[in-house]
């Protein structure tokens, strides 16, 4: 074929440098968009594809630097090199959010880490209501040329790799994907389809369940049950509810889904600021985060990561500066009550007037056991604010008289591809602020950053409801908003019988109905900034903000163990009680804190429970305080090896650690003991004295010598010694499958660990042979960037390695690295990346 011809159906390519390991299917032909289709005299004419071009080199763990001349080849190259990493479960969340997961799969559950659904049908109908063609039309409005060619080349370079694979190159890459039909290319609509599911990740994407269960009363069904009178049990009847439909929920607001950050100045450091960075996101599905560096020469030079299907860095820095994030408090939806019409459930009151709920219809594919696709009608509601919601707990279901929908600022929110190409093109922290200012269109995240002056920078500058707290108490609804707020403190239910209870509308605000930058908490400083999940009130307990809405973030509150241990590692340092040189903050030591896997619990508490119960050889166990079993008939319960293990232990979770293990299943039993009161503190929280209160667990109690024994018993029932290190139960699978097990150091976020690494469940229990693994989430892109007199470091960690792929050399890479705490020196600039490099890809189509 002639070079005329190839150009004309746009298929060029060169590609050199390319490993066998990799994958040298890489021909010399683009197959190109689909085919030429016949014009009106039947002579073929293809319509020539989009000219994109990008240099992409892998350097050190298989990090990807992709270099090209404009946004459209930049997103060109990244989209190929990251669907040759993972395309299969990119493939996976498209599939999601275009509501086509039934006619794949059938109807049955599926978890894809930080979003999930009991029902792919259910699901479906929700992504296909919600995601439609108007929100691509907006999203696409909102973006300049620049931005919009980068999307589309990202969406081009993914399609091409798509067609080398089913072309058959690429050989035994992707083996759970290459020959499925729902792998395919994919378009700029499904690149904007997926930047939307991200947004509504910390509401509509956590409340699928609650969204399609939402249906009106039968006449022939039972009556909702009462709910009871008790405040106390009353709440615990709607956290379960709540648990039992929206697990994702739960668990990002209580931090489980969390993250650890700090920014530190110039006043510790005596130069130029360091920013430490780590996401606590799954590792498996489709939240993680890929690390790439992309470069525009003259517009564009900045390194980090981005969740998947994202074509800007999210997390990141450049020489001048760098920034980290982690989910903060505040809430992006509200609920709102609807009063009903009598005799009728879809229609409610709204000052006087009559107001539809509108029953949306939808025809979801479904695969049958017999692998037949048969259509399925579902039916829907949303009303005036959106979606109609089951909480799942008595009082809070579409009953005769009352029924709940919400509203979520995030499904307007499409300037969030905007803020973070502006923030990747921005050339100090000044302009850098100016932008989060300007967007505020962070979607469910506070920053932090610093830069080479040794400024810090902490702003929660997200997108929120605008609902003071005087609009929220103006608005309440019965007795059912101060329950809903009794478990999820600030968020307010609206009553939709009043119109003046929608959203306020301030003129400044850059989305209607949301907060203005004026109204959401940020600082700057030159000391240091942090955050650890908890709400922006103890940015820097030097100085803690306040005056902000609920709905941002509580005020004087207790914080979580991980949160207060973040805390005391900064208060250490700066005190010199950590035991390392000085008092001042450098890289290195830095890097020793940040993987120390300190256990805040066993810092306080272990020495007082082992002095109160290891004063005897053995113990008689009558119940298991982790779900209140008896034990009949009751055991004696050896402890003095145990003893002498949590003794011994530093009361780290090193991969050599020994006792930590037993720590663990002792404080999940004593967290339950102190959730149902049997346990206390004796010294409560002292909002004077947040960091260290609430204190003096009072061991006292028999108990806590149940909890040891239960404790000790558990783990010897699991096949494990109480001196076992704790790499026989923390583990992830390398290529080689389970029996290729790699040790993780960290523990569990409930136990106070600052390094996390832990199992998805909502309660881990230790199981024999596979301990507390593998491991599913926890510390998953570190970055350390400091700002001194040799210019900007960066020293990073992929824990999960950069590719989903089996088959791929960087599936496991990372991860051996990261087991042994061996940083990756960030390749950055030219000469770095030329000295590092291990393969270069020339692509153009």
């Amino acid at each position: 074929m002639s070079a005329a011809i190839l150009r004309r159906l746009g298929l060029a390519l060169v590609a050199v440098s390319l490993p066998a390991a990799l994958g040298a299917g890489c021909g010399d032909d683009d197959v190109g968009p689909p085919g030429p289709k016949p014009n009106d005299g039947g002579v073929l004419d293809a319509i020539a594809p989009e000219p994109f071009k990008a240099t992409v080199r892998r350097t050190s763990a298989g990090v990807p630097h992709v270099k090209a001349d404009d946004f459209g080849g930049l997103g060109y190259g990244y989209g190929y090199v990251f669907a040759e990493d993972n395309l299969c479960i990119f493939e996976e969340e498209l599939l999601t959010v275009r509501g086509q997961r039934a006619k794949y799969f059938g109807d049955v559950p599926y978890d894809l880490g930080n979003s999930d659904s009991k029902s792919n049908v259910g699901s479906d109908a929700v992504y296909q209501m919600l995601a439609t063609k108007d929100v691509v039309d907006k999203a696409q409005a909102m973006l300049d040329p620049e931005t919009r060619a980068l999307v589309r080349g990202y969406a081009a370079g993914i399609s091409r790799y798509v067609r080398e694979l089913k072309a058959g190159k690429h050989e035994g890459r992707h083996a759970s994907c290459r020959n499925e039909p729902w792998a395919r290319e994919v378009t700029e609509e499904d690149m904007y389809l997926r930047v939307y599911k991200l947004a509504v990740l910390a509401s509509t994407g956590a409340l699928l369940d609650n969204i399609w269960t939402a249906q009106p009363p039968s006449a022939n069904q039972a009556p909702e049950a009462p709910r009871s009178a008790d405040p106390a049990k009353a709440k615990e009847e709607f956290r379960k509810g709540l648990e039992s439909l929206a697990p994702k929920f739960v668990a990002l607001r209580e931090g489980q889904l969390g993250s650890n950050m700090y920014a530190f100045g110039s006043e510790l450091t005596g130069g130029g600021g360091i920013q430490f960075g780590n996401p606590h996101f799954p590792w498996y599905g489709g939240e993680r985060l890929y690390q790439v560096h992309l470069t525009v020469p003259g517009k564009m030079d900045i390194q980090g990561v981005s969740l998947y299907g994202v074509p800007s860095v999210l997390i990141g820095f450049t020489e001048n500066f760098a920034w980290s994030h982690t989910v903060s408090s505040a809430f992006r939806f509200t609920p709102y009550a609807l009063t009903l019409k009598p005799g009728d459930p879809l229609t409610y009151i709204q000052d006087g007037a009559e107001k539809k709920i509108t029953a949306v219809d939808l025809t979801i594919e479904v695969k049958g056991a017999d692998g037949q696709v048969t259509p399925r009608n579902v039916r829907l509601y949303r009303s005036e604010y959106g979606p109609m919601l089951n909480l799942g707990s008595a009082g809070f279901g579409w009953s005769t008289d009352t029924a709940f929908t919400f509203r979520d600022a995030n499904a307007d929110n499409f300037r969030f591809i905007k803020q973070y190409t502006r923030w990747n093109q921005a050339k100090s922290l000044e302009e850098f602020v100016k932008i989060h200012e300007e967007e505020v269109a962070s979607p469910w995240v506070n920053t932090t950053a610093t830069d080479k002056s040794g400024n810090v920078y902490y702003g929660d500058l997200s997108v929120v409801p605008n609902v003071s707290d005087e609009h929220a108490k103006s608005c309440e609804f019965k007795d059912l908003s101060a329950l809903l707020s009794s478990n999820l403190p600030g968020l307010p239910l609206l009553d939709g019988s009043k119109k003046a209870c929608d959203w306020k509308v301030d003129e400044a605000a850059s989305q209607p109905g949301t907060m203005p930058a004026s109204q959401l908490p940020k600082i700057q400083r030159k000391d240091w900034v942090l955050n650890c999940n908890d709400s922006y009130w103890l940015t820097n307990t030097r100085a803690p903000i306040t005056g902000f809405a609920k709905i941002v973030g509580q005020e004087q509150y207790r914080q979580t163990l991980r949160s207060r241990l973040c805390h005391q590692q900064v208060l250490d340092r700066v005190s010199g009680a950590d035991g390392l040189p000085g008092t001042n903050m450098t890289e290195d030591l830095l890097k020793q804190i940040v993987l120390g896997s300190r256990v805040y619990t066993a810092e306080k508490f272990k020495t007082p429970i082992v002095d109160a119960v290891c004063t005897q050889a053995s113990i008689q166990l009558t119940k298991d305080p982790i779900d209140g079993s008896a034990v009949n008939p009751p055991v004696d319960v050896p402890i003095g090896a145990a003893c002498d293990a949590l003794k011994a232990w530093q009361n780290r979770d090193e991969i050599d650690s020994k006792g930590s293990i037993v720590w663990d299943e002792l404080w999940f039993r004593v967290l339950k003991l102190n959730g149902s009161g049997a346990v206390t503190y004796n010294q409560p929280f002292d909002p004077a004295n947040p960091v260290d209160t609430p204190n003096n667990l009072d061991v006292s109690s028999p108990d806590i010598a149940q909890a040891f024994a239960a404790a000790v018993r558990a783990v010897t029932a699991a096949g494990f010694a109480v001196d076992a290190p704790r790499s026989a139960v923390s583990w992830v699978a390398g290529k080689g499958g389970p029996a290729d097990r790699i040790p993780i150091f960290g523990g569990f976020d409930r136990n106070g660990a600052f390094t996390v690494a832990e199992t998805s469940n909502v309660e881990p229990r230790i199981q024999p042979d596979v301990g507390y693994g593998p491991i599913r989430r926890g510390n998953s892109y570190i970055q350390l960037v400091s700002f001194g007199a040799a210019g900007m470091q960066a020293s990073t960690f992929v824990t999960y390695s950069l590719s989903t792929d089996p088959a791929s050399p960087h599936y496991d890479d990372y991860t051996r690295l990261y087991s042994q705490k061996q940083w990756v020196k960030a390749a950055f600039t030219e000469a770095e990346i030329a000295a590092d490099t291990k393969v270069t890809l020339e692509l153009q189509q």
